[in-house]
């Protein structure tokens, strides 16, 4: 029933467009259009895992889940009926009903994709060991795991137990013994001069490795986005400094928080590794977020990330980023992922008059959510610039 309601939701949205929007509340609504189509994404995939086995028929690739899967799927999709709504707070829409009609049309549903997670989560014990989910046959279950696990500390360096031997050389691999799939060069000795064309380029529901190398030079492109169907893709820059993903929008220009990043990311399976994100807005335009990700299984290794306020967006799902530079002033790591920052630098830059640094703002709403944002091993400075 949320699945279908969800789909309904969808169906409702798509067809205001036809009404007349300023840039913010079109912001707010495009925002909604790509947060319902993840949650549907989402919902079915958390429906083919606790499907009795011979209903499943695998037959567009979905993965089947274990609980932990379907708690984080479940958690992303409430996030992301938050995220649509909470996109038309302080928004008027000069009488034209757009903000009206979406909320009519989302009205329930975070209260049933809630409801599903608290009857799943009550189905499990937290160690795999019994819950009946109402007589409906739950497969696969497993005991619960945290982020990381012990073993890895000892046997695999402290990377979480869901990222692949193969991944883990790949992040540690030097750049120059990388094969890499696609080229992207400022100077046009690559497959492709902008970052864009190589995203699009990408195949999509990719079950392989992908790997895109980013040579040097800094890349300003509106929209940067691996969306959903962009899966398993890595992004190899020469490093901190030299291959730089930027950008500047900020709420100021008419953006929801959601649109503004330099460069986003939902395609399960997301890695980045030596570049810098940034967001260059500045601090008198308050929200304006360098790198947003919503990905599942999302890795960003050696990477700088910078901004002032909202600086890093872990949206939703579950993420991993280790020996990262982060620099920020207001929430500057904030969201609702299940998150782990590991071996990290984060720099706190001097604030605005009348504002305090707050490194993070965690986004839960749902006791019943496996999120919430680690730090671990990580060292705080004050910015030296």
């Amino acid at each position: 029933m949320t699945l279908q309601r969800v789909g309904n939701a969808l169906s409702g949205v798509s067809e205001i467009t036809n009404l007349k929007m300023d840039q913010r509340l079109r912001s707010a609504y495009e925002d909604c259009l790509e947060l319902l189509e993840d949650s549907m994404d989402q919902l079915t995939q958390s429906l083919f895992s606790i499907a009795p086995a011979t209903d499943k028929s695998d037959s567009d690739g979905a993965a089947v889940g274990s609980t932990d899967d379907v708690v984080t799927w479940l958690s992303a999709a409430l996030t992301n009926q938050d995220t649509c709504t909470e996109g038309f707070e302080d928004v008027n829409d000069g009488g034209g009903g757009v903000k009206d009609q979406v909320e009519s049309k989302l009205k329930e549903l975070s209260e049933l994709v809630s409801n599903c997670l608290s009857l799943y989560a009550a189905s499990s014990d937290g160690d795999g060991g019994g819950g009946d989910f109402s007589g409906v046959p739950v497969q696969n279950r497993r005991r619960r795991r945290s982020l990381l696990e012990k073993e890895d500390y000892s046997s695999g360096g402290g990377f979480p137990e869901w990222m692949s031997r193969k991944d883990r050389r790949l992040v540690e691999t030097p750049i120059s013994a990388i094969q890499a799939d696609i080229v992207v060069s400022k100077e046009g000795n690559g497959t492709y001069k902008t970052i864009g064309e190589a995203i699009k380029a990408a195949p999509q529901k990719s079950s392989r490795r992908i790997i895109i190398y980013v040579k040097a030079g800094r890349y300003e492109e509106k929209m940067l986005k691996v969306g959903r169907k962009k899966t398993n893709l890595m992004f190899i820059g020469d490093g901190k400094g030299k291959t730089v993903i930027t950008g500047s929008q900020s709420v100021a220009d008419g953006l929801t928080t959601f649109h503004t990043p330099s460069f986003a990311a939902t395609g399960a399976g997301f890695i980045a590794r030596d570049i810098t994100f940034e967001n260059t807005a500045g601090p008198a335009k308050h929200q304006a977020v360098a790198l947003r990700v919503g990905a599942d299984h999302s890795v960003v290794y050696h990477c700088d990330i910078s901004g002032y306020q909202d600086s890093l967006y872990v949206h939703s799902q579950r993420q991993f980023y280790r020996e990262c530079d982060i620099y920020g002033t207001v929430d500057f790591i904030f969201g609702n992922a299940a998150v782990v920052l590991q071996k990290c630098n984060i720099f706190a830059r001097k604030p605005m008059a009348e504002q305090k640094i707050t490194i993070t703002a965690q986004n839960r709403k749902d006791p019943n959510q496996n999120t919430g944002i680690s730090i671990h091993n990580c060292r705080i400075y004050p910015d030296p610039t």
